[in-house]
């Protein structure tokens, strides 16, 4: 087990569909592929990632969560995999929560399944050594995360686990 645990939820919510800018674009020709490119604001054509994987609306939504709970976010970006809402707790030390539909899971006509997963970053010394601080908050923010998911309707737990 990791000094710091990663702490895994896959959810079922029919809210975190993909934006226009995160619709796949394999199956388009080049013409609809100009079109669909150019109907896009620059807000949207920043939200492809890749083909097949999206989470931005979920980041949204975790990211307002957050913000609610009295917490700095200090960053929510696009990486290769999904969305990453990055934040700091009061002595500087930060959590990123990756946000992604589940590659594995399956989609129904209520949307697809998503995973939230909160990752803390230790610092050089912190790699080595436990930082109690850095733990305390990573557990904070795993209630605030279990907390959105239990309390929020639309929104089911299909599974939690913890590496």
């Amino acid at each position: 087990m990791s000094r710091y645990p990663v702490r895994r939820y896959v959810i079922h919510g029919e809210h975190f569909k993909r934006t226009r800018g995160e619709l796949g674009t394999d199956d388009m020709s080049d013409a609809e592929f100009e079109a669909h490119t150019k109907s896009l604001t620059e807000e949207e054509q920043n939200d492809y990632i890749q083909e097949g994987v999206f989470g931005k609306m979920l980041s949204q939504f975790v990211q307002q969560c957050l913000i609610a709970s009295g917490h700095e976010v200090i960053d929510n970006y696009a990486d290769d995999w999904g969305r990453c809402v990055v934040i700091k707790s009061p002595g500087g030390k930060t959590v990123d929560i990756g946000c992604f539909n589940h590659a594995d899971g399956t989609e129904t006509a209520d949307g697809p399944e998503h995973m939230i997963s909160a990752v803390g970053r230790p610092s050089l010394k912190g790699r080595f050594v436990t930082d109690n601080e850095l733990c305390i908050f990573l557990n904070d923010v795993n209630a605030i995360v279990e907390k959105l998911v239990s309390e929020t309707p639309n929104i089911r737990l299909l599974s939690q686990e913890e590496e």
